[in-house]
């Protein structure tokens, strides 16, 4: 009997834990699972498309120009690749390198871009209202980055993956640079759990 409930307890906490997932990968084209087997290298490029919604003025403040924080961006999926050990080998290129003449001038087998990068901040009162407002004057600051990724096969030469990773932050501290941080890196750590295991759901 004790053993049946110990089940039956089990069971409703993967129940639970299952309908609290949210998705936060859209595939636009489905990734193979050979493209992360661990003997592949990778070149890793960004377009430096930057999109902003509300709080231009606090991107400025805290990042000056979109090719910092896209350098930073970059720079930071590139640490979490590494650690993550999913290629041989990881080397940022430039992000105005033309695909074609990448795949005609190296050895890389496959090609990650970072098409945009999407940051929209918002506010959410303690009604759980979003609005836009100046940021000294809100009770919780969140923010979403989504990162649209694009993957290239050398043999092909052609585009074999492409999805959305979003993240998002949830913070009460007033500071916008960490909350933007914060969900940028979630953006990363979803995309490369996504390249790793599939998963669209955390």
């Amino acid at each position: 009997m004790i053993r049946l409930f110990k089940v039956f307890c089990l069971f409703l906490v993967l129940l639970i834990s299952s309908s609290c997932s949210k998705t936060y990968i859209e595939e636009l084209k489905k990734t193979p699972e050979s493209i992360t087997n661990g003997s592949k290298s990778v070149a890793l490029i960004s377009r430096n498309n930057v999109l902003l919604y509300e709080f231009d003025k606090e991107f400025e403040k805290n990042f000056q120009t979109k090719n910092v924080y896209s350098a930073y961006f970059i720079d930071s999926f590139e640490a979490e690749l590494k650690s993550k050990q999913l290629y041989k080998s990881v080397t940022i290129l430039d992000g105005n390198s033309d695909i074609e003449t990448i795949f005609d001038t190296t050895d890389f087998d496959y090609i990650i871009s970072i098409e945009d990068v999407k940051i929209t901040a918002f506010f959410e009162d303690s009604h759980n209202t979003s609005y836009s407002a100046n940021i000294g004057n809100s009770d919780k600051k969140k923010s979403t980055v989504r990162c649209r990724v694009k993957i290239y096969d050398k043999i092909i030469k052609k585009s074999v993956a492409e999805f959305y990773a979003t993240g998002e932050s949830d913070y009460s501290e007033r500071n916008y640079k960490l909350i933007v941080e914060r969900a940028s890196q979630k953006s990363i750590e979803n995309a490369i759990e996504y390249l790793k295991t599939g998963k669209v759901k955390f």
